[in-house]
C-alpha cells in the first residue's frame, strides 16, 4: 500500500513514519514524503493513503484539496491538524479521517485508520492518473498489462474496455500498484496475473485474457514463474 506524507515540518513527518511503523498492517506500506503540496502535485499518480498538513508554506492542504479534488477521488486523505474542531472542514473536502497534533499522542487513531482501511480494501482497488492533463481512475481487475511505450517516458495502460497512453514511466507506475497482482515478466512490461488466459512455458510466452501474446524474459522468468505457482 502506497503512503504519501505531506507536511512542511520535517518532525512531523517523522512522527508519523514513527506512527505506521508502530501499527501492524497485513500489507507492506510504501512511503514517500513530501514538503509541500506543489511536491505533492508533481506525482503522476497518488498514493492510496495521504496524510496531508492543513497549514502549510505556499499551498494550504484544504485549498489543495478544492483545486485537485480529482485528483485524490481514490486516495484516503488523513488531515493533519492542530484543532479538535476542523470535522466540518474536511467533510467539505471529502476527507477521509483528520488527526490532531502531536500525533505522536494519536497511536490509536493511527490504529482504528488501518482497521477502517483494511475492511475497505478490495472493495474500490482502482489506480488514478493523469492521462493528457485529466484525472482517469481504471479498477485494477480491469488492468491487462502496462509497457513501454514507443514514444519516450510514455507507457501504455492497456485494460479490457480502454487503452491509455500516458507521460510517465514505468517505474512510477508499478511503484503505485499491488505487488502480489502486477509483475514484471519483461523489463518493459508488467502484467495483471489474474488477467493471464494461459502461459507456454516451453516458450516463455503469456496469453492474456484479451488473447495478447506477451513474453517472459530470461531475466524476469524465474521469480515470474515462481510468483505464478504460489497463486
Amino acid at each position: 500500500m502506497t503512503v504519501g506524507i505531506c507536511d512542511d515540518s520535517k518532525q512531523c513527518r517523522i512522527e508519523v513514519i514513527k506512527m505506521l511503523e508502530s501499527v501492524e498492517v497485513s500489507v507492506e506500506l510504501e512511503i514517500s514524503e513530501y514538503e509541500s503540496a506543489e511536491q505533492l502535485l508533481e506525482m503522476q499518480v497518488m498514493p492510496e493513503v495521504i496524510f496531508l498538513d492543513i497549514e502549510m508554506g505556499g499551498m494550504s492542504g484544504i485549498e489543495l484539496l478544492k483545486k485537485h479534488a480529482a485528483l485524490f477521488k481514490d486516495s484516503k486523505v488523513i488531515l493533519l491538524t492542530a484543532y479538535d474542531d476542523f470535522w466540518q472542514t474536511g467533510y467539505e473536502v471529502n476527507a477521509y479521517r483528520y488527526i490532531t497534533k502531536p500525533v505522536s499522542d494519536r497511536r490509536d487513531k493511527f490504529v482504528e485508520l488501518f482497521e477502517a482501511i483494511e475492511v475497505e480494501k478490495g472493495l474500490n482497488d482502482s489506480l488514478t492518473f493523469l492521462c493528457n492533463k485529466k484525472s482517469v481512475t481504471v479498477k485494477y481487475r480491469d488492468i491487462l498489462y502496462i509497457e513501454k511505450a514507443k514514444s519516450k517516458n510514455h507507457i501504455n495502460i492497456v485494460a479490457s474496455n480502454h487503452n491509455f497512453q500516458c507521460s510517465m514511466s514505468l517505474k512510477d507506475i508499478y511503484d503505485a500498484i499491488p505487488h502480489d497482482i502486477f509483475v514484471y515478466s519483461h523489463r518493459s512490461i508488467i502484467i495483471n496475473i489474474k488477467q493471464i488466459k494461459h502461459i507456454n512455458i516451453s516458450n516463455n510466452v503469456i496469453i492474456m485474457n484479451n488473447n495478447q501474446m506477451l513474453p517472459v524474459s530470461r531475466k524476469n522468468r524465474d521469480d515470474f514463474y515462481q510468483l505464478i505457482a504460489q497463486i
